[in-house]
């Protein structure tokens, strides 16, 4: 083969995704071809040859790329870092399995240093998957492992719940109480984070069970010795149509809980995005007069958009450009995040000791009338009873 022929164009596979097609002269060989392929590909790779097995460095000197091409298709893999498993295994799915990422012991310095951050939002919008997300993007798991972090076991919440409560219907939490996942500082993050979820507001089990929340996250900050807060991060689904009264009662409740110097550190997560041409929930949020009135105009507040379902599914041919940019943006709110001044919590928690002591206080002036209603109705009935006698007489 002379030197014109041996340039030809080849298609770069990466387990079945095509890359590119690069003119390559396949009497080179691979360390050499590396160096082309370097300006193309943003990812250490592997060569592979025919027989799909792998090719390490001392052989690619060795072979040419005619050695290993398959027609006009050059195959390689992605090379992964060699990872030390944290946690126990406690699921697995197709060919991903689930670790329980192990809870570190912090001190008091260190809860008092970390980045705390509040996570509300309604029932389902996707919390939960979100946080295991930031974990894994943290400890900088790859699309391509067989491994995947979790921060807490949401089959052993859902038992938890069913023996409590029964049955979990559509629109209830499993989370039954606002709970600290504290994640140490890693390489993509040089501070430790402190993930406070919260239950989902909206639960079919009513404005009870939203009361309690309050009182439940009071009592948190109190015992947990939570001062300030970095971020309070606001969850909503992209997919969201409709301005009903529902996303009113929710709003009104999620910011009845802070002071308004605390405002300025809210951020919107945007869940279950399919395109960011296409975000209906936007335009609810401008629609919203509450919302309106406390925020004014939302392309003020910082927004981060997340697609999560796909690091928990292994079809990474179709999921691989949403796991980038789910990366990107978890980068992005990292990055935002770092820029933020912690707000101490000092008024919101007088704020909400007041919405206890009110709640208090209307719960029992409405049980004493329930019981002045019960006695009118005793009297009312001893009346008739009474007329009925004299009639009868």
């Amino acid at each position: 083969m002379d030197l014109l022929q041996s340039k030809i164009l080849v298609k770069i596979q990466y387990k079945n995704r095509k890359i590119k097609q690069i003119e390559l002269d396949v009497n080179q060989n691979l360390k050499d071809t590396r160096l082309i392929l370097n300006q193309y590909i943003n990812f250490p790779f592997i060569y592979l040859d025919n027989n799909n097995n792998e090719i390490f460095d001392q052989k690619e000197l060795l072979t040419k790329i005619e050695d290993i091409i398959d027609g006009k298709n050059l195959y390689i893999k992605k090379k992964l870092m060699p990872r030390k498993l944290l946690g126990e295994k406690i699921d697995s799915k197709d060919d991903l399995s689930f670790y329980l990422y192990p809870k570190p012991n912090f001190s008091i310095a260190q809860k008092k240093s970390s980045t705390n951050i509040l996570i509300i939002g309604e029932t389902g919008v996707g919390k939960s998957t979100w946080i295991h997300s930031l974990l894994n993007h943290l400890e900088k798991v790859d699309i391509d492992e067989n491994c995947r972090y979790v921060l807490f076991d949401e089959k052993n919440m859902q038992s938890e719940y069913e023996s409590k409560y029964g049955k979990k219907n559509y629109g209830s939490s499993v989370t039954d109480k606002p709970e600290i996942y504290e994640i140490p500082s890693t390489t993509t993050y040089p501070y430790s984070l402190r993930l406070i979820d919260t239950c989902g507001f909206g639960d079919t089990r009513g404005s009870e069970y939203d009361n309690k929340i309050i009182e439940d996250l009071k009592n948190l900050f109190d015992n947990s010795r939570i001062e300030n807060l970095k971020a309070i991060c606001l969850f909503f689904k992209a997919s969201e149509t409709r301005n009903h009264s529902r996303t009113n009662y929710i709003i009104n409740k999620l910011l009845s809980l802070f002071s308004d110097d605390i405002l300025k550190n809210f951020i919107i997560i945007f869940t279950f995005i399919d395109s960011l041409t296409n975000i209906p929930a936007i335009n609810v949020l401008k629609g919203n007069s509450t919302f309106v009135k406390i925020f004014g105009d939302i392309e003020n507040i910082p927004k981060f958009y997340f697609n999560n379902l796909v690091y928990f599914i292994n079809d990474r041919i179709n999921c691989d450009s949403i796991y980038d940019d789910n990366n990107i943006n978890f980068n992005n709110f990292l990055k935002y995040l770092n820029q933020l001044e912690p707000i101490s919590l000092e008024n919101s928690k007088k704020i909400l000791t007041y919405k206890i002591h009110l709640e208090t206080e209307f719960k029992n002036i409405f049980n004493k009338i329930d019981d002045i209603n019960r006695e009118i109705n005793q009297l009312i009935e001893t009346k008739k009873n009474l007329v009925l006698k004299k009639i009868k007489f």
